[in-house]
């Protein structure tokens, strides 16, 4: 099986590492609260502080940090979180000795932010090219607060979408 590692704990990233492992993959959970990583250790999982990320042997990253919303007259979303979660993902990337490991969005952005804005900053701050290096897909959350793990086990739809038909990402997903 695969070692995977979740990056943020809320009820997306929850859902989605939680499903993993009960699939049996190694799964690491990533928070930036301590008491969300040390509620995490009691329940069993294996979990860390973004700053003892490692990406050694990781076959998949999934980012499930929020983004919400941002209140005004045009609707916009709050992309700090994602771009400090990529910032963070970008320098382990530069160390990490593993064959191609396929970094999954599943947060909520807007087309092209990925293509745009973190694909960028993931290769200026790794050093390493997407699609040769390491591979790049999104995949939207269609999971309700309420039923989560059930929306994980069971989805409705899946839309997954990688940079390019012709890469090694869609080949893996």
């Amino acid at each position: 099986m695969a070692h995977v590692v979740v990056v943020g704990a809320g009820v997306v990233g929850m859902a989605t590492g939680s499903g993993f492992s009960d699939l049996g993959h190694e799964v690491s959970f990533i928070d930036k609260s301590e008491q969300v990583v040390a509620d995490l250790r009691a329940d069993g999982y294996h979990a860390l502080l973004p700053e003892d990320m490692d990406l050694d042997g990781c076959a998949a990253v999934f980012v499930t940090v929020d983004t919400p919303t941002i209140p005004d007259d045009v609707p916009a979303i709050d992309l700090s979180n994602l771009r400090q979660a990529t910032t963070m993902i970008g320098r382990c990337l530069e160390k990490a000795r593993t064959d191609f490991p396929v970094i999954v969005f599943r947060s909520t952005q807007l087309p092209g932010t990925t293509a745009r804005e973190l694909v960028p900053l993931l290769e200026e701050l790794s050093g390493k090219c997407a699609g040769h290096d390491f591979g790049i897909a999104y995949w939207a959350e269609y999971l309700r607060a309420s039923a989560a793990m059930a929306d994980f086990r069971q989805p409705r739809v899946i839309t997954l979408g990688t940079m390019s038909r012709h890469d090694r990402a869609y080949d893996t997903s």
